[in-house]
C-alpha cells in the first residue's frame, strides 16, 4: 500500500460522516459496557464494606472487655500478630 493510498483512506474516513459514526458507535458501546462493569464493581465493594462494618460492630458489641491485668499481654500479642500480618502482606505484594 502506498503512502498516497493511506492518506486517501484516512481523509475519506475523516470526511465520511457514516464511517465516523460507526467508529463512534463502537466506542460508545465499549464505554457503556465499561461503565456497567465499573458500577458492578462499585456495588460489590460497597456491599463488602457494609458487611465488614456489620461484622465489626457485632464483634465489638458481643466481645467481653479484657480484665485489667490481661490487657497489656493481649495488646502485645495483638501487636505481634498485626506485625506478622503486615509482613505477610508486604511479601505477597513484592511477588
Amino acid at each position: 500500500m502506498t503512502k498516497t493510498a493511506i492518506v486517501e483512506d484516512a481523509l475519506r474516513a475523516w470526511f465520511d460522516p457514516e464511517a465516523r459514526s460507526v467508529l463512534e458507535d463502537r466506542l460508545l458501546a465499549r464505554m457503556d459496557a465499561f461503565d456497567l462493569r465499573q458500577a458492578d464493581i462499585e456495588r460489590d465493594v460497597a456491599f463488602t464494606y457494609e458487611t465488614l462494618t456489620h461484622y465489626i460492630f457485632y464483634w465489638l458489641t458481643r466481645t467481653e472487655p479484657l480484665p485489667e491485668g490481661e490487657r497489656d499481654i493481649a495488646h502485645a500479642l495483638g501487636r505481634k500478630r498485626f506485625d506478622h500480618f503486615i509482613g505477610q502482606v508486604a511479601r505477597k505484594r513484592q511477588n
